[in-house]
Formats: C-alpha cells, sequence, structure tokens
C-alpha cells in the first residue's frame, strides 16, 4: 500500500523528502543517510531526528513507518560489509555516517522491528564491519548496534553478551560497557511476576562493570577521574531510575564483600551509598539472597578433572554437574571465571578418550570468555584429536591473528599442518615461532621433527643439536638427535 501524504496531511505542506520516499523509498532513504538528500528549509536537521520527528508525528496509522521499517531492513542487507556505499563518492567517511545514522534510529525506536530482527542478524553473525567503521566514542555504529539490540531483545539469549560487554573485553573499548549495561536494562524479565520489581542482573552488571574499569585505572589503561566518573554516574542514574533503597544497599554489601579479591571499588559506591561499607548481615533461610560462589568449586573442579583423565566411572556426570552450577552462577551474576576454569581443565582432560565432549566443553569457555587465548588452543586441540585437522588449522589461525603472542597457537597451528602431511607450511610455521620465541623448546623440536620428516637431516641434526645446547633438560631434543 502506498503513503497517501495529501490525506495524511489534509492539505498542509508535505515535505519534499517525504514525497520522495512514497515515491522510491530505497532511494531516497539512501540519500538520507548519505546527506545527500534534498530536504528544503530542514537541511540544517540530522537525519535521525527528522526520521523520529516523522514517526512520531505521523503515527501508526499513516503506514508511514511500515514502509521506512521495510526500506531500512533492505538497506541493511545490501549494504552490509561494503567500504564504500553507492553515491558515496568512494568515501570511507560517509558510510560511517550512514551506519551511525542507521543504528542511531534503531537504538532510539523500537517500532522498526523487521529492520531491528536484521540488524541482529548480521551483527550476531559477525560485528567486526561495523568495529571497521568506528571512529571513537562520538562516532561508533557498532556502539549504536549494541544498543539496537538491546532495544529490540525479546527473550533473554543475549545476556552473555551483555554480561561480556559489562566485564570490559580487551577486544571492545572500554566505553562500551555502557551497552552491556543498557543490555541489561532492557533485557526481559525471567517471569512476568518479576516485571517492575528490583533488576538483579542490572546490578550485577553494574558491579562487573565497575570492577573493570577499576582494573583499566589499576592497570594504568584508564585515567582514575574517569573510571571513577563513569562508575559513578551509571550507579547515580540507576539508583534513581530504580528506587529500592533498601535492596541496593543489601546488594552493594554482599557484593563488595564478596568481590573484593577482584577490585576495590568500594570508596566509589560508598560515596553514594555510605551505608554499604557495613558487612552483610547474616543469612537467614526466609530472606533473599544474592548470587554467590561455592569457594569449594576451585578443589571440586581439580578433583573432577584428575577422575576425568583416570576414565573414572561416574566422573563425566560429575563435571556436568559442576558446569552446571558454575552457569547458573555465570547467568546470575557475570562472572565466568569458575566456569571457563572449569570447562576448559575438563576439556583437557578427556581429550583423548572422548574428543567431541571436549570440544564442547572447549566452545562452551570460548563462548564465555573469547578473550582468553587457552580456551581458543583447547578447542584447536580437541578440533586435532577428533581428526578434524581442517577446523583445527582454521581455529589455530585465527587464535594466533588474535593472540600473536601465544606460543600455544603457534605451535598448535604447526603440529597440525604437519600432521595434515603439509611439511613446507608447517615448516614455516615453527621457523617464524622459533624466531619469536627463540627458548620454546617445542617449536624447536618440532622444527627438527618436520626437517627430519622432509629428509633434511643435516639440518634436522644441528637443529637438535641446539636445541640440546639452549634447553638442556629437554629429553625430546636428545632422543630425536639419537634417531
Amino acid at each position: 500500500m502506498s503513503l497517501d501524504l495529501d490525506r495524511i496531511f489534509a492539505g498542509s505542506h508535505v515535505p519534499e523528502w517525504l514525497r520522495a520516499f512514497a515515491a522510491d523509498p530505497d532511494e531516497a532513504l539512501h540519500d538520507l543517510l548519505l546527506g545527500r538528500a534534498e530536504l528544503g528549509h530542514l537541511t540544517v536537521a540530522e537525519p535521525v531526528d527528522l526520521l523520529l520527528g516523522w514517526l512520531h508525528a505521523l503515527g501508526e496509522p499513516s503506514g508511514f513507518a511500515d514502509h521506512l521499517d521495510r526500506a531500512l531492513a533492505k538497506w541493511i542487507e545490501t549494504s552490509w560489509g561494503r567500504t564504500e556505499l553507492p553515491d558515496g563518492g568512494g568515501s570511507a567517511t560517509l558510510t560511517t555516517s550512514a551506519w551511525f545514522r542507521v543504528t542511531g534510529l534503531l537504538a532510539a525506536t523500537p517500532v522498526l522491528k523487521v529492520a531491528g530482527r536484521t540488524l541482529a542478524e548480521w551483527v550476531r553473525a559477525d560485528h567486526r564491519y561495523l568495529d571497521s567503521l568506528a571512529e571513537g566514542r562520538s562516532c561508533d555504529p557498532q556502539a549504536n548496534a549494541w544498543l539496537a539490540l538491546a532495544t529490540y531483545q525479546q527473550d533473554r539469549s543475549l545476556l552473555p553478551l551483555w554480561w561480556q560487554l559489562c566485564e570490559l573485553p580487551p577486544d571492545q573499548p572500554w566505553y562500551r560497557g555502557h551497552c552491556g549495561i543498557a543490555g541489561l536494562q532492557a533485557l526481559p524479565p525471567e517471569s512476568a511476576a518479576r516485571a517492575g520489581g528490583f533488576p538483579k542482573e542490572l546490578a550485577e552488571g553494574l558491579n562487573r562493570f565497575g570492577l573493570a574499569l577499576w582494573r583499566l585505572q589499576d592497570e594504568g589503561w584508564l585515567d582514575t577521574r574517569t573510571a571513577t566518573e563513569e562508575f559513578q554516574d551509571s550507579l547515580r542514574l540507576k539508583l534513581a531510575t530504580y528506587p529500592f533503597p533498601d535492596r541496593w544497599l543489601s546488594f552493594w554489601r554482599h557484593a563488595l564483600h564478596r568481590d573484593h579479591r577482584r577490585g576495590d571499588i568500594g570508596a566509589w559506591v560508598r560515596d553514594l551509598l555510605p551505608r554499604a561499607a557495613a558487612k552483610p548481615p547474616s543469612k537467614h533461610p526466609q530472606r533473599q539472597t544474592w548470587a554467590s560462589y561455592d569457594p569449594g568449586w576451585v578443589e571440586r573442579s581439580g578433583a573432577i578433572a584428575e577422575r576425568l583423565r583416570n576414565n573414572a566411572e561416574g566422573a563425566v556426570e560429575e563435571a556436568e554437574q559442576l558446569l552446571n552450577e558454575q552457569h547458573g552462577y555465570f547467568d546470575r551474576s557475570g562472572d565466568g571465571n569458575n566456569l571457563v576454569r572449569s570447562a576448559t581443565r575438563f576439556s583437557a582432560a578427556i581429550r583423548k578418550s572422548r574428543p567431541a565432549l571436549a570440544l564442547a566443553w572447549a566452545r562452551l569457555a570460548k563462548d564465555i570468555e573469547p578473550w582468553d587465548g587457552y580456551a581458543w588452543t583447547n578447542e584447536g586441540a580437541a578440533l586435532t584429536a577428533q581428526g578434524d585437522f581442517e577446523g583445527a588449522v582454521a581455529v589455530y589461525r585465527e587464535t594466533k591473528a588474535r593472540f600473536p603472542d601465544n606460543a600455544h597457537a603457534r605451535t598448535g597451528l604447526a603440529e597440525t599442518l604437519k600432521a595434515r602431511h603439509k611439511l613446507p607450511e608447517a615448516e614455516a610455521e615453527y621457523r617464524e615461532t622459533k624466531a619469536r620465541f627463540p627458548d620454546n623448546a617445542h617449536a624447536r623440536t618440532g622444527l627438527a621433527e618436520t626437517l627430519k620428516a622432509r629428509h633434511k637431516l643435516p639440518e634436522a641434526g644441528a637443529e637438535y643439536r641446539e636445541t640440546k645446547a639452549r634447553v638442556p633438560g629437554g629429553a625430546r631434543a636428545r632422543t630425536g638427535l639419537a634417531e
């Protein structure tokens, strides 16, 4: 159905862009996003503000929102991945500006549902495209995209993403932690009974965000004033938005006592909630308790890993039970440290006996903590154990690109190439690793073994001798030389 603008405006002046949009929505929208549309006296207005104003003024009965929704979804589909947009004059700046407007529009209104779902699909498949367009905090399409996903989320499936952003991972600018907070704030409740109540996930997210800011300022990556102001501004706003003073006080007393080993944000909190300095009261069965980890998890995890290595009966079931407990704590608090440590430990323990399960546990750890290099190499080792050398090579190559100083990723890649009988490539990887890590015995002996497999025996012998001299305690080099 076409837009009947004359009926909608009832004889009043119809803006020229709206007439162009009614005639050709795709072209008109593209011109507006690029900043090249004919707007007359509205030229000084920001396109997003114009669209939001028209959405509000025209209302749902006009059909404008539906037409804009479809056109915007099509624009996202056809423009994703382009470094230069059609009619953009080859300007990367115009590309960034257009995406900043699109994501900003979707973050600002929940009515463009088709476009919102389309953006979510592309972003969840690969957020690196919008990352490449970011020009800092003031012009960051990816940050806007996270906010748009928060606006359009229909269930709780994005909860792990919001936890990750609150933790300020290394592959995200620190200011995107606010996107994690926004995602938790817009998260649908677990049940209708909890709607409108105290936002427990949001409180935990603020705690994780504060601890991450404290870590960055403690390591010298962020100045103390900025870290303090960013956290306190967020907390002050949420205290005003959710007026549950007793619940906030109870939460912060518990959180500061529980997480004091991870960072000291007590002073930041007590500036706004002075009574949070007191220790949490003793627990009573009838009182609600906040998310708490079990100090015994570390010991249990080590014992279960040993039983897994020995193929003890019931060890897998014990491992699954512990992982479920730790996953529940992660879902409630955003703290995945214990879960990741256990999953990677268990994966390594059963890699030879049950490679498929080892791969599942390795991927669980990597999904929760994708900036942990060991989680990636653990996945590569599990793929190798079940004979998926192609998959292992792909994982190791990406791990090497993400963590260039991770020697295990490099030697794992070389080992997998050698297992695929790609000996020249394996030799090149070993040589590169040896040059970067001259004291890495695994790289040196791996290179020697590859040279031996290529029948370069004098070179292999020389490599073994050099390794034996450099790492005297290495039995692998000695036996290799003897062979």
